[in-house]
């Protein structure tokens, strides 16, 4: 395992935590800030984010956090909260 791979492991987990807490509070809105010290990790999360075709390319479904990016998306798209990661 990699330093990237766990760190978006880490920005998997927290945003279970929103997607738990919104269920618990729907009402509130509001917008919450992720930061991570792995200029990779943003970056590729943020690029999975605004693209709705994710994966892209063969090239990016092969590649070893796939899952984990994949994952990330999809619990993503079920949080009403504005996500910001950086």
């Amino acid at each position: 395992m990699n330093s990237y791979r766990t760190e978006l492991a880490g920005i998997l987990a927290i945003l279970l935590v929103i997607k738990t807490l919104q269920g618990k509070s729907p009402q509130c809105s509001t917008t919450v800030h992720i930061y991570c010290d792995n200029e990779s990790a943003v970056h590729q999360v943020n690029q999975v984010r605004q693209d709705y075709r994710y994966p892209y390319s063969v090239k990016t479904a092969n590649q070893d956090e796939y899952d984990v990016l994949g994952s990330v998306k999809a619990v993503m798209k079920q949080i009403k909260h504005n996500v910001k990661v950086e």
